[in-house]
């Protein structure tokens, strides 16, 4: 990630959180399709947006000063 390179000697860090599929008030797919998107993730369940605000929250603390340039899958195994 360019990004992580360009701002790491500032001691700024540059990560993504890649969100899944979630709850929340959108309108979703017809059933059937939810149905087989939620059956594909490991999890068998949406998230929740508080579950990516608290990878984004860990992303921003002290306890991750030393990750840049990474990817962090928040999507209840949707790749797994």
């Amino acid at each position: 990630m360019g990004v992580a390179r360009d701002l790491g000697p500032r001691d700024i860090t540059a990560n993504v959180v890649e969100a899944g599929l979630m709850e929340g008030g959108m309108e979703g797919p017809d059933p059937e399709t939810l149905k087989a998107l939620v059956s594909s993730l490991s999890l068998q369940r949406m998230g929740h947006p508080e579950e990516i605000a608290a990878a984004i929250a860990f992303l921003a603390s002290p306890a991750a000063s030393y990750v840049t340039g990474a990817v962090l899958d928040a999507h209840g195994g949707y790749n797994a």
